[in-house]
């Protein structure tokens, strides 16, 4: 074994010590169930080296456990070499869905500030008194911070009236370096329903790997009344699982994990089913068939009032995993040893280790 391989090595055993710190925070807020022998005995043969604690938080909820569960730890590391970071990087941004995703399926952009720069939707540099003159033509936009957010953060709504200097908000959002201001959504009928106020959306996460891309599982989120933002940490709201054939399952869940079994407008989720499902799943796949720089992606997807679906944005790490396998089970399903054959196949050089990590 050479220096480098030692090395690598090395770096791999102290990155997972890290992730599974990582990992184990997330859960230990929530009640943990007690594993028998026999459930430890068939969890550490499925993931040796790896954190139990996700399956004490799924025994503790669901009443059993699934050893093909992918945990936390090990899943945060796949994330970052099924997603390189420097590909990663670039197609969060959301300032460059346009080069992925067709107009007809984004949402309406205003204008853009790329690394400082101001532009249009057509790259066309426009300079600052330019763009708040823009922004003012506008009655009503949706203003966010453009990368390096999660959870809701930085997303704003602002009147014509807000676009001033004066306006601390506004104030704050133009100082960022990466922005971007779109026109707001017009949901459709089925997702008004739920909660008029957000923009709800779907999250459906695909894996595209050896020629062949699923859908993995899906929820769908939906904000808490009054609340412009449908995120569970941002917008006080809450979201509820989807199974493949779309029909919801029978509770949600708030940030606490608390179940709820209606949405904020009082709808009750057993029974339901979202529309045209399969067109949907379809139409997601065939985006990520398009982007070969991921492999994985978790797609925030809504529908215009028209039902067209609109992709919202694309992440390509930090993944909801318990909430996913909590609903739906083991993450990647009967490609869970695909993917694991395809890890293995990438172990990363100390080269590869300091780009991905």
């Amino acid at each position: 074994m050479n220096v480098y391989a030692i090395i690598d090595s090395f770096a791999y055993r102290v990155d997972m010590r890290r992730r599974r710190r990582r990992a184990d925070g997330r859960v230990d807020r929530f009640p943990l169930a007690k594993l028998t022998s026999e459930e430890k005995q068939q969890a550490r043969q499925r993931w040796d080296g790896c954190s139990l604690k996700g399956f004490q938080f799924y025994k503790a909820y669901c009443g059993k456990i699934d050893p093909n569960c992918v945990p936390a730890d090990y899943y945060d590391f796949v994330e970052h070499v099924l997603n390189l970071r420097w590909s990663s990087f670039f197609l969060q941004h959301k300032c460059n869905l346009k080069y992925f995703i067709p107009a007809e399926h984004r949402p309406k952009t205003i204008l853009q500030k790329i690394d400082g720069h101001w532009v249009t939707e057509d790259n066309v540099e426009v300079n600052q008194d330019e763009a708040v003159a823009m922004l003012k033509k506008h009655e009503v936009m949706v203003g966010k911070i453009a990368m390096g957010t999660g959870g809701g953060k930085g997303v704003q709504k602002f009147y014509a009236e807000d676009i001033t200097f004066d306006n601390k908000n506004f104030r704050d959002l133009m100082q960022q370096h990466d922005v971007v201001f779109q026109k707001v959504l017009r949901q459709n009928d089925f997702l008004n329903q739920f909660n008029a106020d957000s923009v709800n959306t779907f999250r459906i996460v695909t894996l595209n790997l050896n020629g062949k891309c699923s859908v993995l599982t899906a929820v769908f989120r939906m904000g808490a009344k009054g609340s412009f933002v449908d995120n569970l940490t941002s917008g006080g709201g809450m979201l509820v699982g989807i199974k493949q054939d779309g029909s919801f399952h029978d509770f949600g869940i708030r940030k606490s994990y608390e179940k709820v079994y209606e949405s904020p407008t009082g709808l009750v989720f057993k029974g339901m089913k979202v529309p045209n499902w399969e067109e949907i799943k379809q139409t997601v796949m065939a985006f990520h068939q398009h982007i070969p720089y991921a492999n994985l992606i978790s797609w925030d997807i809504t529908l215009d009032q028209d039902g067209n679906i609109v992709v919202v944005e694309v992440n390509l790490d930090s993944g909801e995993l318990e909430i996913y396998q909590l609903y739906n089970g083991p993450i990647f399903g009967d490609r869970l040893d695909e993917v694991r054959a395809y890890v293995e196949s990438r172990k990363p050089s100390l080269r590869h280790a300091m780009i991905t990590y």
